[in-house]
């Protein structure tokens, strides 16, 4: 009998009604294919028990005689996937900011925005048993993003890391439960396994985006780091099981660039002061992508930038290179409008840089 591979593992998630979901409602919900199925790389669950000790003295001088008491319950879950023009993948970084629009019946578009309060999610996991047809599953409830890491270098996929923290986790080895296809779904369309991938498709990073002063970058790598800055609390009256997570403090949206030395560089090196400017000015930073279809196109905007550190890498090989890290920040544009830190768009090309209005990416708070 063949060892089970983790290469047919399964991984699928729902949105809850209620934060901390029942596992047998969960199941329920994936059984009555309202969930969905998750094309990805890794799925690392870390399971939570933190045991009390209770010391006692035993009358030994050197054993320490100790009863303990199970304490705290807690799970985190940290997934990695690939980026595709997907109504799934999508729906995940939105869930990850905040809120979720998607618009359009085929081409579909899903754009996703910052909010204060994050959806929780309940995932099923499935690696194989004993044979690699038949799964266990794994329910994790009440899972909010504490972080998200997007990261793409020239030539390979687009690679998103994102961990979510959550309430607790069931498991059950029974191997008849049902799991949701990976199908084309009303509203956040298809879902294809191989195809339409954001690897070697045409990227642009843009520096100064929508102005007159905007220039491309000659981009090797770029990353972006979502951190909600969110943990578990606990009160007495929940027992071994934590409150819904709160914020500890503000968000924090950074962005780290890798690229070769050129005219961008330069109003970077100005925007960060270090070419006589006094003070450092900040900049919209996007990434565009436009793929093989007419309607399948992702851009990443960063807005209001402030280039935080700029060092040259030099070597005796290739370019000249900068590794640029920036933070984003919001701005208020009008007396009722802000511009949030970050902002997507995946799916429909015809809201490129080209055509985009800052106006279309405030929101009315």
């Amino acid at each position: 009998m063949a060892a089970p591979q983790g290469a047919v593992a399964k991984l699928a998630w729902h949105e809850e009604t209620t934060w901390g979901e029942s596992a047998a409602t969960l199941r329920a919900k994936f059984a009555a294919a309202e969930g969905y199925r998750l094309y990805f790389d890794s799925c690392v669950p870390d399971l939570r028990k933190d045991p009390v000790d209770i010391p006692e003295i035993s009358g030994v001088e050197s054993i320490d005689h100790s009863e303990f008491v199970e304490g705290q319950i807690g799970c985190s879950l940290t997934v990695s996937f690939r980026l595709r023009y997907s109504g799934l993948h999508a729906a995940l970084l939105a869930y990850a900011l905040g809120t979720l629009t998607t618009t359009g019946a085929g081409p579909y578009n899903h754009r996703g925005d910052l909010a204060d309060d994050l959806p929780s999610l309940g995932f099923m996991w499935g690696p194989p048993d004993t044979v690699n047809t038949v799964f266990d599953n794994w329910i994790f409830s009440g899972m909010k993003c504490a972080r998200m890491t997007i990261a793409h270098t020239a030539g390979e996929p687009i690679l998103v890391t994102q961990e979510w923290i959550g309430k607790t986790w069931d498991f059950d080895d029974d191997s008849s439960q049902t799991w949701p296809d990976p199908v084309t779904t009303a509203t956040l369309g298809p879902h294809e396994p191989y195809v339409q991938w954001h690897d070697v498709d045409a990227g642009t990073l843009l520096w100064d985006a929508d102005s007159a002063a905007q220039v491309t970058m000659n981009c090797r790598s770029w990353e972006i780091q979502v951190e909600n800055n969110i943990s578990p609390r606990f009160l007495l009256q929940d027992g071994r099981y934590g409150a819904e997570p709160a914020r500890d403090t503000k968000r924090e949206i950074t962005a780290r660039v890798t690229l070769e030395k050129n005219l961008a560089w330069e109003q970077l090196a100005e925007a960060f002061g270090i070419t006589g400017a006094t003070t450092s000015d900040p900049g919209d930073l996007m990434l565009d992508y436009d793929g093989p279809g007419t309607n399948e196109a992702a851009f990443f905007r960063l807005n209001n930038c402030r280039v935080t550190s700029i060092p040259p890498v030099v070597s005796g090989e290739g370019p000249l290179e900068e590794e640029v890290s920036f933070r984003a920040h919001v701005d208020a544009s009008a007396a009722a409008d802000l511009k949030y830190p970050i902002w997507f768009d995946i799916d429909n090309d015809e809201q490129g840089p080209a055509g985009s209005n800052p106006a279309t990416w405030q929101l009315t708070v």
